[in-house]
């Protein structure tokens, strides 16, 4: 549940308070997805190279959430 649900979560709300605050940033997609990629060898398997582009996708989303919302 927390691998599925809570941290994409977190991925997305942080996104779109991010997205709100500063626009649109294709480099804060980047960065969630490099910052994803240490965690495997430490906490998961090899199988888990799939949710790098999986949280990357769910920033990707955020950003365009907040597009609309963001104040200029």
């Amino acid at each position: 549940i927390v691998m599925l649900v809570i941290i994409p979560l977190i991925c997305l709300i942080t996104s779109v308070f991010y997205g709100i605050r500063n626009g649109f940033n294709f480099w804060y997609i980047l960065i969630v997805a490099i910052m994803f990629a240490p965690s495997i060898f430490i906490f998961y398997n090899s199988s888990a190279w799939v949710y790098v582009v999986g949280y990357a996708v769910i920033a990707l989303l955020g950003n365009l959430i907040a597009l609309p919302l963001r104040k200029r």
